[in-house]
Protein backbone atom coordinates (compact mmCIF):
# COMPACT_ATOMS: atom_id res chain seq x y z
CA UNK A 1 0.00 0.00 0.00
CA UNK A 2 1.24 3.52 -0.78
CA UNK A 3 0.50 6.61 1.24
CA UNK A 4 0.53 10.27 0.32
CA UNK A 5 -0.53 12.75 2.93
CA UNK A 6 -2.71 15.63 1.81
CA UNK A 7 -2.14 18.41 4.29
CA UNK A 8 -3.24 21.99 4.12
CA UNK A 9 -0.47 24.33 5.27
CA UNK A 10 -1.40 27.94 5.90
CA UNK A 11 0.49 30.56 7.84
CA UNK A 12 -2.19 32.07 10.05
CA UNK A 13 -5.67 30.61 9.84
CA UNK A 14 -7.45 31.59 13.06
CA UNK A 15 -10.68 30.03 14.30
CA UNK A 16 -12.72 31.92 16.87
CA UNK A 17 -13.92 30.42 20.12
CA UNK A 18 -17.29 28.61 20.16
CA UNK A 19 -17.30 27.86 16.42
CA UNK A 20 -17.54 24.78 14.20
CA UNK A 21 -15.66 25.01 10.90
CA UNK A 22 -15.66 22.70 7.89
CA UNK A 23 -12.28 22.24 6.20
CA UNK A 24 -11.20 20.74 2.91
CA UNK A 25 -8.57 18.01 3.13
CA UNK A 26 -6.73 19.78 0.32
CA UNK A 27 -6.84 23.36 -1.02
CA UNK A 28 -5.19 24.78 2.11
CA UNK A 29 -7.97 23.44 4.31
CA UNK A 30 -9.93 26.54 3.53
CA UNK A 31 -12.66 27.37 6.01
CA UNK A 32 -15.86 27.09 3.98
CA UNK A 33 -19.31 28.35 4.93
CA UNK A 34 -20.98 24.98 4.40
CA UNK A 35 -19.71 21.44 4.81
CA UNK A 36 -20.74 20.61 1.24
CA UNK A 37 -18.23 23.18 -0.06
CA UNK A 38 -15.37 21.51 1.81
CA UNK A 39 -16.15 17.91 0.86
CA UNK A 40 -14.10 15.84 -1.60
CA UNK A 41 -15.97 13.09 -3.47
CA UNK A 42 -13.71 10.05 -3.87
CA UNK A 43 -13.10 8.77 -7.38
CA UNK A 44 -11.12 5.78 -6.06
CA UNK A 45 -11.34 3.81 -2.82
CA UNK A 46 -8.80 4.89 -0.20
CA UNK A 47 -7.90 4.52 3.45
CA UNK A 48 -7.25 7.69 5.44
CA UNK A 49 -5.11 7.83 8.56
CA UNK A 50 -2.77 10.03 10.62
CA UNK A 51 -5.07 13.00 11.16
CA UNK A 52 -2.86 15.90 12.14
CA UNK A 53 -3.05 19.50 13.34
CA UNK A 54 -0.22 21.96 13.96
CA UNK A 55 -1.18 24.81 16.29
CA UNK A 56 0.86 28.02 16.32
CA UNK A 57 -1.31 30.07 18.71
CA UNK A 58 -4.00 29.06 21.20
CA UNK A 59 -5.89 31.39 23.52
CA UNK A 60 -8.96 29.20 23.96
CA UNK A 61 -10.03 28.54 27.53
CA UNK A 62 -11.18 25.03 26.54
CA UNK A 63 -9.96 22.27 24.23
CA UNK A 64 -10.39 22.14 20.44
CA UNK A 65 -11.22 19.04 18.41
CA UNK A 66 -10.27 18.20 14.83
CA UNK A 67 -12.27 15.35 13.28
CA UNK A 68 -12.27 13.39 10.05
CA UNK A 69 -15.71 13.34 8.42
CA UNK A 70 -17.24 10.79 6.03
CA UNK A 71 -20.52 11.56 4.24
CA UNK A 72 -21.22 14.39 6.68
CA UNK A 73 -20.80 12.26 9.82
CA UNK A 74 -17.91 11.78 12.25
CA UNK A 75 -15.31 9.24 11.14
CA UNK A 76 -12.95 7.30 13.38
CA UNK A 77 -10.06 9.75 13.45
CA UNK A 78 -10.03 12.50 16.05
CA UNK A 79 -7.42 14.89 17.44
CA UNK A 80 -7.90 16.73 20.73
CA UNK A 81 -5.93 19.95 21.24
CA UNK A 82 -5.49 20.65 24.93
CA UNK A 83 -6.44 24.03 26.39
CA UNK A 84 -3.89 26.72 25.64
CA UNK A 85 -1.23 24.42 24.15
CA UNK A 86 0.55 24.77 20.82
CA UNK A 87 2.57 22.33 18.72
CA UNK A 88 1.60 19.31 16.66
CA UNK A 89 -1.22 16.97 17.66
CA UNK A 90 -2.17 13.81 15.81
CA UNK A 91 -4.08 10.55 15.77
CA UNK A 92 -1.74 7.85 14.51
CA UNK A 93 -3.96 4.94 15.60
CA UNK A 94 -7.38 5.25 13.97
CA UNK A 95 -8.17 4.89 10.26
CA UNK A 96 -11.14 5.51 7.97
CA UNK A 97 -11.70 3.08 5.08
CA UNK A 98 -13.61 4.94 2.36
CA UNK A 99 -15.28 3.83 -0.86
CA UNK A 100 -15.78 5.37 -4.29
CA UNK A 101 -18.46 8.04 -4.16
CA UNK A 102 -18.14 8.84 -0.46
CA UNK A 103 -17.35 12.41 0.61
CA UNK A 104 -14.56 13.29 3.02
CA UNK A 105 -13.51 16.46 4.82
CA UNK A 106 -12.37 17.72 8.20
CA UNK A 107 -14.17 19.60 10.96
CA UNK A 108 -12.67 21.81 13.66
CA UNK A 109 -14.66 22.52 16.83
CA UNK A 110 -13.26 25.35 18.97
CA UNK A 111 -14.48 25.38 22.58
CA UNK A 112 -16.38 28.30 24.06
CA UNK A 113 -14.28 30.75 26.03
CA UNK A 114 -11.06 32.59 25.38
CA UNK A 115 -10.37 34.11 21.96
CA UNK A 116 -9.21 31.82 19.15
CA UNK A 117 -6.91 29.04 17.96
CA UNK A 118 -4.55 29.34 14.96
CA UNK A 119 -3.54 26.36 12.81
CA UNK A 120 -0.74 26.40 10.25
CA UNK A 121 -1.38 22.85 9.01
CA UNK A 122 -4.09 20.22 9.20
CA UNK A 123 -4.75 17.11 7.18
CA UNK A 124 -4.29 13.36 6.93
CA UNK A 125 -2.66 10.67 4.81
CA UNK A 126 -4.34 8.90 1.94
CA UNK A 127 -3.40 5.28 1.32
CA UNK A 128 -3.78 3.36 -1.93
CA UNK A 129 -2.19 0.17 -3.15
CA UNK A 130 0.72 0.43 -5.57
CA UNK A 131 0.93 4.20 -6.07
CA UNK A 132 1.26 7.57 -4.46
CA UNK A 133 -1.76 9.85 -4.84
CA UNK A 134 -0.86 13.45 -4.04
CA UNK A 135 -3.15 16.43 -4.36
CA UNK A 136 -2.06 19.63 -6.09
CA UNK A 137 -4.44 22.35 -4.95
CA UNK A 138 -4.77 26.10 -4.97
CA UNK A 139 -4.90 27.48 -1.48
CA UNK A 140 -7.56 30.13 -1.97
CA UNK A 141 -10.53 30.54 -4.24
CA UNK A 142 -9.77 32.36 -7.47
CA UNK A 143 -12.13 35.07 -8.76
CA UNK A 144 -12.73 35.25 -12.49
CA UNK A 145 -14.82 38.04 -14.03
CA UNK A 146 -13.41 38.56 -17.53
CA UNK A 147 -15.40 38.22 -20.74
CA UNK A 148 -14.17 35.63 -23.26
CA UNK A 149 -10.65 35.71 -21.79
CA UNK A 150 -8.46 32.80 -20.69
CA UNK A 151 -6.92 33.29 -17.25
CA UNK A 152 -4.18 31.13 -15.75
CA UNK A 153 -3.99 29.49 -12.33
CA UNK A 154 -1.18 27.71 -10.41
CA UNK A 155 -1.19 23.93 -10.19
CA UNK A 156 -0.62 24.22 -6.42
CA UNK A 157 0.27 26.61 -3.63
CA UNK A 158 -1.27 30.02 -3.07
CA UNK A 159 -4.07 31.08 -5.40
CA UNK A 160 -3.13 33.02 -8.51
CA UNK A 161 -5.15 34.30 -11.46
CA UNK A 162 -3.66 36.16 -14.41
CA UNK A 163 -4.59 37.01 -17.98
CA UNK A 164 -1.03 36.16 -19.04
CA UNK A 165 0.71 32.82 -18.56
CA UNK A 166 3.55 34.21 -16.46
CA UNK A 167 6.08 32.04 -14.58
CA UNK A 168 3.78 32.25 -11.57
CA UNK A 169 1.33 29.94 -13.32
CA UNK A 170 3.80 27.24 -14.43
CA UNK A 171 5.52 24.81 -12.08
CA UNK A 172 8.30 22.56 -13.44
CA UNK A 173 8.02 19.01 -12.14
CA UNK A 174 10.96 16.65 -11.58
CA UNK A 175 8.74 13.57 -11.22
CA UNK A 176 6.86 11.74 -13.99
CA UNK A 177 3.28 10.64 -13.43
CA UNK A 178 -0.34 11.16 -14.43
CA UNK A 179 -2.70 14.00 -13.59
CA UNK A 180 -6.28 12.87 -12.91
CA UNK A 181 -9.58 14.07 -11.52
CA UNK A 182 -9.56 17.83 -11.90
CA UNK A 183 -12.12 19.00 -9.34
CA UNK A 184 -13.56 22.51 -9.23
CA UNK A 185 -15.60 23.68 -6.25
CA UNK A 186 -17.69 26.66 -7.38
CA UNK A 187 -18.79 28.98 -4.58
CA UNK A 188 -20.41 31.73 -6.64
CA UNK A 189 -21.23 31.86 -10.35
CA UNK A 190 -22.71 34.95 -11.92
CA UNK A 191 -21.71 34.00 -15.45
CA UNK A 192 -24.36 34.12 -18.18
CA UNK A 193 -22.50 31.51 -20.26
CA UNK A 194 -20.52 28.33 -19.51
CA UNK A 195 -17.08 28.52 -17.91
CA UNK A 196 -14.32 26.06 -18.84
CA UNK A 197 -11.60 24.98 -16.39
CA UNK A 198 -8.69 22.79 -17.47
CA UNK A 199 -5.05 21.74 -17.19
CA UNK A 200 -2.11 23.47 -18.89
CA UNK A 201 1.00 21.47 -19.76
CA UNK A 202 4.05 23.04 -21.39
CA UNK A 203 2.11 26.23 -22.21
CA UNK A 204 -0.67 24.36 -24.05
CA UNK A 205 -4.11 23.09 -23.04
CA UNK A 206 -4.08 19.54 -21.70
CA UNK A 207 -6.69 16.83 -22.04
CA UNK A 208 -8.39 17.43 -18.70
CA UNK A 209 -11.21 19.96 -18.70
CA UNK A 210 -14.59 20.79 -17.20
CA UNK A 211 -17.41 22.85 -18.67
CA UNK A 212 -19.49 24.46 -15.91
CA UNK A 213 -22.90 25.77 -16.93
CA UNK A 214 -23.97 29.39 -16.44
CA UNK A 215 -24.98 30.01 -12.83
CA UNK A 216 -24.06 26.49 -11.65
CA UNK A 217 -22.43 26.06 -8.24
CA UNK A 218 -21.21 23.03 -6.32
CA UNK A 219 -18.49 20.43 -6.99
CA UNK A 220 -17.55 19.30 -10.52
CA UNK A 221 -15.00 16.61 -11.47
CA UNK A 222 -13.52 15.35 -14.74
CA UNK A 223 -13.19 11.62 -14.01
CA UNK A 224 -12.57 10.63 -17.64
CA UNK A 225 -9.64 12.58 -19.08
CA UNK A 226 -6.01 12.35 -17.93
CA UNK A 227 -2.70 14.05 -18.72
CA UNK A 228 0.60 12.19 -18.71
CA UNK A 229 3.48 14.14 -17.16
CA UNK A 230 7.18 13.78 -17.92
CA UNK A 231 10.17 15.12 -16.00
CA UNK A 232 10.65 18.86 -16.70
CA UNK A 233 7.08 19.38 -17.93
CA UNK A 234 5.54 22.65 -16.73
CA UNK A 235 2.09 22.42 -15.18
CA UNK A 236 -0.71 24.85 -14.46
CA UNK A 237 -4.46 25.39 -14.86
CA UNK A 238 -6.72 27.76 -16.77
CA UNK A 239 -10.18 29.32 -16.54
CA UNK A 240 -12.00 30.43 -19.69
CA UNK A 241 -15.37 32.18 -19.60
CA UNK A 242 -17.77 33.12 -22.38
CA UNK A 243 -19.45 36.48 -22.83
CA UNK A 244 -20.50 38.65 -19.91
CA UNK A 245 -18.64 39.77 -16.84
CA UNK A 246 -20.29 37.98 -13.92
CA UNK A 247 -18.08 36.71 -11.08
CA UNK A 248 -16.90 33.09 -10.99
CA UNK A 249 -15.36 32.10 -7.66
CA UNK A 250 -13.90 28.61 -7.22
CA UNK A 251 -11.18 26.39 -5.79
CA UNK A 252 -9.40 23.85 -7.99
CA UNK A 253 -7.49 20.68 -7.15
CA UNK A 254 -5.96 17.82 -9.15
CA UNK A 255 -4.60 14.40 -8.19
CA UNK A 256 -1.06 13.46 -9.25
CA UNK A 257 -0.51 9.68 -9.45
CA UNK A 258 3.16 8.60 -9.32
CA UNK A 259 5.39 5.63 -8.55
CA UNK A 260 8.87 5.59 -7.04
CA UNK A 261 9.07 9.29 -6.13
CA UNK A 262 7.01 12.28 -5.03
CA UNK A 263 7.18 15.91 -6.18
CA UNK A 264 6.91 18.55 -3.46
CA UNK A 265 5.46 21.88 -4.61
CA UNK A 266 5.63 25.25 -2.84
CA UNK A 267 4.41 28.26 -4.85
CA UNK A 268 3.40 31.84 -4.07
CA UNK A 269 5.26 34.57 -6.05
CA UNK A 270 6.64 35.88 -2.77
CA UNK A 271 8.61 39.13 -2.79
CA UNK A 272 11.64 39.10 -0.48
CA UNK A 273 12.12 42.82 -0.03
CA UNK A 274 15.12 42.90 2.33
CA UNK A 275 18.45 41.75 0.95
CA UNK A 276 20.70 39.64 3.15
CA UNK A 277 17.81 38.09 5.10
CA UNK A 278 17.70 34.52 6.44
CA UNK A 279 14.20 33.08 6.26
CA UNK A 280 12.54 29.65 6.36
CA UNK A 281 9.95 28.03 4.13
CA UNK A 282 7.94 24.78 4.14
CA UNK A 283 8.72 22.00 1.70
CA UNK A 284 5.05 21.93 0.64
CA UNK A 285 2.38 24.63 0.26
CA UNK A 286 2.95 28.31 -0.12
CA UNK A 287 6.08 30.19 1.10
CA UNK A 288 5.44 33.07 3.48
CA UNK A 289 8.93 34.26 4.56
CA UNK A 290 8.95 32.78 8.04
CA UNK A 291 11.42 34.07 10.59
CA UNK A 292 10.76 31.06 12.86
CA UNK A 293 12.11 27.77 11.53
CA UNK A 294 10.00 25.50 13.75
CA UNK A 295 6.78 26.55 11.98
CA UNK A 296 8.03 25.18 8.64
CA UNK A 297 9.40 21.74 9.56
CA UNK A 298 8.14 18.38 8.35
CA UNK A 299 9.18 15.10 9.98
CA UNK A 300 10.47 12.01 8.20
CA UNK A 301 9.71 8.71 9.87
CA UNK A 302 11.02 6.23 7.30
CA UNK A 303 14.23 6.33 5.28
CA UNK A 304 14.16 8.12 1.90
CA UNK A 305 16.37 10.29 -0.28
CA UNK A 306 15.79 13.99 -0.94
CA UNK A 307 17.15 15.15 -4.27
CA UNK A 308 16.74 17.67 -7.09
CA UNK A 309 16.10 20.89 -5.22
CA UNK A 310 14.92 23.71 -7.49
CA UNK A 311 13.53 27.22 -7.39
CA UNK A 312 12.26 29.77 -9.87
CA UNK A 313 13.06 33.48 -9.60
CA UNK A 314 11.10 35.91 -11.76
CA UNK A 315 12.63 39.21 -10.59
CA UNK A 316 15.97 39.83 -8.92
CA UNK A 317 17.63 43.10 -7.96
CA UNK A 318 20.14 41.56 -5.56
CA UNK A 319 23.86 42.09 -6.12
CA UNK A 320 25.22 39.03 -4.29
CA UNK A 321 24.37 35.33 -4.23
CA UNK A 322 21.07 33.93 -2.96
CA UNK A 323 21.31 30.43 -1.47
CA UNK A 324 18.49 27.92 -0.96
CA UNK A 325 19.36 25.07 1.43
CA UNK A 326 17.55 21.96 2.53
CA UNK A 327 17.64 21.86 6.32
CA UNK A 328 17.68 18.65 8.34
CA UNK A 329 17.15 18.72 12.09
CA UNK A 330 17.86 22.46 12.20
CA UNK A 331 21.19 22.14 10.36
CA UNK A 332 22.11 22.83 6.74
CA UNK A 333 22.63 19.90 4.35
CA UNK A 334 24.69 19.66 1.19
CA UNK A 335 21.59 20.03 -0.99
CA UNK A 336 21.80 23.70 -1.91
CA UNK A 337 20.93 25.90 -4.89
CA UNK A 338 23.01 29.03 -5.45
CA UNK A 339 21.80 31.90 -7.63
CA UNK A 340 24.12 34.74 -8.58
CA UNK A 341 23.04 38.30 -7.93
CA UNK A 342 20.48 39.41 -10.50
CA UNK A 343 19.86 35.86 -11.77
CA UNK A 344 16.37 34.86 -12.93
CA UNK A 345 14.76 31.67 -14.22
CA UNK A 346 14.92 28.05 -12.99
CA UNK A 347 17.87 26.88 -10.90
CA UNK A 348 18.47 23.39 -9.51
CA UNK A 349 20.91 21.06 -7.77
CA UNK A 350 20.80 17.29 -8.20
CA UNK A 351 22.73 16.39 -5.04
CA UNK A 352 21.14 13.85 -2.68
CA UNK A 353 20.56 13.85 1.06
CA UNK A 354 19.74 10.69 2.99
CA UNK A 355 16.86 11.14 5.38
CA UNK A 356 16.31 8.83 8.34
CA UNK A 357 13.34 8.28 10.65
CA UNK A 358 12.86 11.23 12.98
CA UNK A 359 14.57 13.79 10.73
CA UNK A 360 12.87 17.20 10.40
CA UNK A 361 13.20 18.98 7.04
CA UNK A 362 12.44 22.44 5.65
CA UNK A 363 13.95 25.14 3.42
CA UNK A 364 16.27 27.96 4.44
CA UNK A 365 16.65 30.89 2.03
CA UNK A 366 19.44 33.44 2.45
CA UNK A 367 18.74 36.29 0.06
CA UNK A 368 21.41 38.28 -1.75
CA UNK A 369 22.21 41.77 -0.51
CA UNK A 370 20.94 45.23 -1.45
CA UNK A 371 17.80 44.44 -3.41
CA UNK A 372 14.42 42.72 -3.60
CA UNK A 373 13.69 39.46 -5.38
CA UNK A 374 10.59 37.43 -6.26
CA UNK A 375 10.63 33.66 -5.92
CA UNK A 376 7.72 31.95 -7.65
CA UNK A 377 8.29 28.27 -6.85
CA UNK A 378 10.27 25.85 -4.72
CA UNK A 379 10.47 22.16 -5.63
CA UNK A 380 11.96 18.98 -4.18
CA UNK A 381 11.99 15.43 -5.51
CA UNK A 382 11.94 12.67 -2.88
CA UNK A 383 12.85 9.14 -3.92
CA UNK A 384 11.75 5.93 -2.27
CA UNK A 385 14.38 3.49 -1.07
CA UNK A 386 13.18 0.18 -2.57
CA UNK A 387 14.17 -1.91 0.43
CA UNK A 388 12.31 0.34 2.83
CA UNK A 389 9.58 1.91 0.68
CA UNK A 390 8.80 5.60 0.70
CA UNK A 391 5.30 6.91 1.08
CA UNK A 392 5.24 10.62 1.80
CA UNK A 393 2.63 13.07 2.68
CA UNK A 394 2.03 15.79 0.15
CA UNK A 395 0.85 19.18 1.06
CA UNK A 396 -0.69 21.50 -1.34
CA UNK A 397 -2.22 24.66 -0.24
CA UNK A 398 -1.49 28.01 1.30
CA UNK A 399 1.26 27.95 3.81
CA UNK A 400 0.68 26.79 5.03
CA UNK A 401 -0.36 23.23 1.98
CA UNK A 402 -0.50 22.74 0.99
CA UNK A 403 1.84 22.35 2.35
CA UNK A 404 1.52 19.03 0.94
CA UNK A 405 4.21 15.88 3.82
CA UNK A 406 3.16 12.38 4.81
CA UNK A 407 2.90 9.10 6.44
CA UNK A 408 2.88 5.33 6.52
CA UNK A 409 2.10 2.77 9.16
CA UNK A 410 4.22 -0.28 8.25
CA UNK A 411 8.01 -0.63 7.84
CA UNK A 412 7.71 -0.14 4.07
CA UNK A 413 5.86 3.15 4.41
CA UNK A 414 6.93 6.63 5.31
CA UNK A 415 5.54 9.46 7.36
CA UNK A 416 6.33 13.10 6.83
CA UNK A 417 5.07 15.06 9.77
CA UNK A 418 5.32 18.65 10.86
CA UNK A 419 7.41 19.22 13.95
CA UNK A 420 5.95 17.43 16.96
CA UNK A 421 5.77 19.42 20.18
CA UNK A 422 5.08 17.82 23.52
CA UNK A 423 1.46 18.40 24.61
CA UNK A 424 2.56 18.36 28.22
CA UNK A 425 4.96 21.29 27.85
CA UNK A 426 4.37 22.91 24.48
CA UNK A 427 8.12 22.62 23.91
CA UNK A 428 10.10 20.98 21.14
CA UNK A 429 11.10 17.35 21.66
CA UNK A 430 14.28 15.76 20.42
CA UNK A 431 13.53 13.41 17.52
CA UNK A 432 11.94 10.25 18.96
CA UNK A 433 13.01 6.81 17.91
CA UNK A 434 11.36 5.08 14.91
CA UNK A 435 9.74 2.68 17.37
CA UNK A 436 8.06 5.64 19.08
CA UNK A 437 6.35 6.87 15.92
CA UNK A 438 5.22 3.41 14.86
CA UNK A 439 3.90 2.20 18.19
CA UNK A 440 3.00 5.02 20.52
CA UNK A 441 -0.52 6.35 20.73
CA UNK A 442 -0.45 9.90 21.93
CA UNK A 443 -2.59 10.49 24.99
CA UNK A 444 -4.69 13.62 25.10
Amino acid sequence: MSKALNVAFRASQAFNQNTTSSLAISAAGEFNGTEAQSQVTLQEAATYSNLIARVTANTLSGSATLRFRVNGANGNQVVTITTGLTGQFFDDVNTDICSIGQTVNMQLIAAAGGTSITLSSKGCSRNQTGKYVSTFACGQSSNYSSASTKNFVRIGGSAFLSATESPSASFRTKVAGTLRYLTVVVFTNGRSTATTCGIRKNAADGNILLSIAAGATGTFTDNINTDSVAVDDTLGRYVLGGGGAGNFNANQRTEFHTTGAVQAVSSNALVYSTGGSTLYEPIFGSPEAYGTEEHTKARITEACTATIAELHISANATITNTVLTLRKNGASTGLTVTVAGGGTGWFENTASVALAPGDDINWMIVTGGSGAMTIEHYGLRMNEIPSAGFHPKMIAGDVGASVPFRFGESPDQVFLRGTALAPSTGGTNAPPSPWFWKNRRRSR
